[in-house]
């Protein structure tokens, strides 16, 4: 995988910036993130008296990567209420090479993930994902329906040339009539990329939404099931390593049998909860999780067999409406 940070990078341009700021001194520590190639650090700013007065979180990537989240944050990001989206502070784009950066200030305070929350307990970590839903109902609440062919959402995420070598490597004869079915939609505008590391939670349980590069207009749901899925193929190491089985995933249409031994179920519900409530239906659902674990078979490191048997109680799923 590219890695876009290089350290000359991180020498003198975050501390370029962090001096802007009005910083004397600037610890940087990394925020874990998803599989796009870019860096996400957090940045404390302390002042000339040794006292924190900052937090910062700075995106790295390519510098057509950092201006296209910029526009991005800039069409969608600011209609979000601002008390969940960190306040954009700046975009460096000259200095650093091919390697530019946009700087958002954070509120102080939010330390964990929600990854890192889950880890520690399920119940706040379901009521993150409420605050989340929440937060994203500007985007979904009244939006219409419209009639749309699963192969319509998943060309949101994955293009047709990717999508034919994925489905011809793993054996995958039967998505074809699976993307030819119609169904219901709820179309807007959603994060695209909502896995635990880029949702911050402080102690008294307020959330704050990151990294904005793959906003984009699909279905409603996409966000719910990415982020329910995203706890067991991005941190199945740490937080379900041994849940669910082969057996569980290719029920997970059936929720009280996918939750048999869970160690995150007040998590998994409230992921799916929010789902039900913005999707237009099931069959959106399915076309989601379909599409996000098909983008998730690009990855060298990914739990394939998980991957495979969640599809099969996706298309269960896709059965059963």
């Amino acid at each position: 995988m590219r890695r876009p940070e290089k350290s000359s990078f991180r020498r003198s341009s975050v501390g370029e910036r962090s001096k802007r700021f009005g910083a004397m001194r600037c610890v940087v520590s990394n925020i874990g993130g998803g599989r796009s190639g870019a860096k996400t650090l957090r940045l404390q700013l302390f002042d000339g008296g040794g006292a924190p007065f900052r937090e910062v979180v700075a995106k790295l990537a390519t510098l057509d990567r950092v201006q296209d989240e910029d526009r991005r944050y800039e069409a969608h990001i600011i209609l979000l209420n601002a008390s969940v989206t960190p306040r954009k502070m700046a975009m460096l784009e000259f200095g650093a090479g091919p390697i530019a950066g946009l700087f958002y200030q954070l509120a102080q305070g939010h330390d964990d993930s929600l990854f890192a929350t889950l880890a520690k307990e399920d119940a706040r970590g379901a009521a993150a994902v409420a605050e989340t839903a929440a937060a994203f109902n500007d985007w979904s609440f009244g939006k219409p329906e419209s009639r749309r062919t699963v192969k319509e959402v998943r060309q949101c995420w994955v293009g047709d040339d990717k999508a034919d070598e994925l489905q011809a490597t793993y054996g995958l004869d039967w998505a074809a009539n699976f993307e030819a079915r119609e169904l219901q939609t709820r179309w807007c505008c959603v994060h695209g990329d909502l896995h635990g590391e880029n949702i911050l939670v402080n102690a008294g349980g307020k959330i704050m939404i990151i990294d904005y590069g793959d906003v984009e207009h699909s279905a409603a749901s996409y966000d719910a099931i990415s982020l329910e899925l995203s706890a067991v193929l991005q941190q199945n190491e740490t937080i379900c390593a041994a849940w669910p089985t082969a057996e569980q995933c290719r029920q997970w249409h059936d929720l009280d049998i996918y939750l048999a031994g869970c160690p995150v179920p007040e998590f998994v519900r409230a992921c799916r909860e929010w789902a039900l409530r913005v999707a237009a239906g099931r069959r959106e659902i399915a076309a989601c999780a379909y599409t996000y674990l098909l983008r998730q078979l690009k990855y060298p490191d990914t739990d394939k067999g998980r991957i495979l048997a969640l599809l099969e109680g996706v298309r269960a799923l896709m059965q059963s409406t």
